[in-house]
């Protein structure tokens, strides 16, 4: 964590996160077998042209001090792009959220207590039962948390949310707790901006691409050990719950 904010360091460019970076294998080894919880790291950074930055990691190790340097490194957009939300609700699109192996391998059906949530929010969404999600589950990012980040990313790429669920899950989360990775992920995710993977999914749906948007979400699953399909169940609700209302009244905004 640096000035409060967490960085997540990593080697796979499709995994890149939404405040973090990626970095050679071989980097991360060596940094890593020299750190520890707690130790204190300065990080010094350079734009250049709005594309590339140079930065400076100093490691304060015992019983050496560890320098490394990183030049010319690629600044990639990770902002949540706007579609349409007849372009979501597409019965193609639909059909590619609705696998049941998303909720075969997600965290809710792990618990009782999860799984007693979802079952009443698919069908009738509640803010008030919602908010109990907050925190619920194990792990760096909490089943209950990546669910309700699934919904609300929805929300900001269509611009529909008449439920209010996005100030609804801020305020409740100025009294609910959650762990701190999962906490610096709402907020990144409140300013517009997720997982880079996340891109490859709405652009194939922008692009009509299915098979593109298949394995787009078979990547996604491969996030965590629950994360992704987490996160995939409430993009689902989401869709399921507008398209009863959209696709019914004829109504596509």
């Amino acid at each position: 964590m640096i000035q409060e904010q967490l960085i997540f360091v990593g080697t796979d460019e499709n995994n890149l996160s939404a405040f973090g970076i990626v970095i050679p294998r071989q980097t991360f080894g060596k940094i890593k077998s020299e750190m520890f919880v707690g130790q204190q790291v300065r990080l010094e950074s350079t734009v250049e042209n709005n594309h590339f930055i140079h930065l400076k990691w100093t490691i304060y190790s015992r019983p050496r001090t560890i320098l490394v340097e990183m030049t010319d490194i690629k600044i990639v957009a990770t902002g949540l792009p706007k579609l349409a939300i007849k372009e979501v609700l597409k019965p193609e699109v639909m059909n590619a959220f609705n696998q049941d192996v998303i909720w075969k391998q997600s965290g809710f059906t792990r618990s009782e207590y999860l799984e007693n949530y979802y079952m009443q929010l698919k069908n009738s969404w509640n803010n008030d039962l919602a908010k109990h999600l907050i925190g619920a589950g194990i792990g760096l990012t909490p089943s209950g948390d990546d669910f309700l980040q699934g919904y609300i990313m929805m929300a900001l790429v269509t611009g529909v949310d008449e439920q209010h669920v996005i100030p609804a899950i801020q305020s409740a989360l100025e009294k609910r707790t959650t762990t701190r990775v999962s906490f610096n992920y709402y907020q990144v995710l409140f300013k517009g901006h997720v997982n880079y993977m996340w891109l490859n999914v709405f652009q194939a749906i922008e692009n009509q691409d299915i098979t593109g948007l298949q394995n787009a979400i078979q990547q996604v699953q491969q996030y965590g050990a629950t994360s992704g399909n987490d996160i995939l169940l409430g993009v689902r609700t989401y869709l399921n719950l507008y398209k009863s209302k959209y696709i019914k009244g004829g109504n596509y905004g």
